[in-house]
């Protein structure tokens, strides 16, 4: 927990809102209870949302949610979520000095996370945790990159390595890297959870 503290107060210092959860169930049980009702809220690409079934319990206690993962029409579902009022979303990695790293296929995910919304959430297991920026790449390259490129079942050379050689495939899924090194003009909100989720 001590260590947890550093990776909190290195978020705060960089003004971001900090929550953190020991479980997924209590920050879904929190997000129902807390969030506006009326609200529309957009959902990015995200294997920890997913195995957080937030959408699904958020859509079963009325909540109005765009995700292209649940929607076959991607494109209208991606518009609509960039025009929500609130954007759910992960990152691929948190370093202690507080600053959020992501890497993206087409860049609407990350662009979603510091830009237009009233209010951002970014949900992290604890597996998300690294040292530094480089780390955070290197996690990206040697764990999120492959395991989604393999779900995806995209022509890359990682699904078959496992690891990413900076490929030029057509079919590359890592060609937009963010770091957001200091919260934005928008209310970014780090959720915390100390369970291994996602990538």
């Amino acid at each position: 927990m001590e260590q947890l503290e550093e990776y909190i107060r290195g978020l705060k210092k960089n003004r971001f809102q900090v929550e953190y959860f020991e479980t997924g169930k209590e920050f879904v049980d929190y997000a129902i209870r807390n969030l506006p009702t009326k609200a529309s809220i957009g959902f990015g690409g995200s294997m920890t949302l997913e195995q957080l079934h937030l959408y699904e319990r958020l859509s079963e206690a009325g909540f109005n949610i765009y995700w292209h993962w649940r929607n076959s029409e991607i494109i209208d579902m991606k518009e609509r979520a960039l025009n929500a009022d609130i954007y759910f979303s992960s990152a691929n990695a948190v370093t202690k000095d507080g600053k959020i790293i992501n890497m993206d296929g087409t860049g609407n995910r990350v662009a979603n996370t510091f830009y237009h919304h009233e209010e951002v959430f970014i949900v992290c297991g604890i597996n998300k945790l690294v040292e530094t920026v480089d780390e955070g790449i290197a996690r990206i390259e040697q764990i999120a990159a492959p395991k989604n490129a393999q779900r995806l079942g995209v022509n890359t050379p990682c699904v078959v390595t496992g690891v990413c050689t900076d490929c030029t495939s057509k079919d590359r899924i890592c060609n937009v890297l963010t770091i957001i090194e200091k919260n934005t003009n928008s209310n970014i909100n780090v959720i915390l959870i100390g369970e291994e989720l996602g990538y």
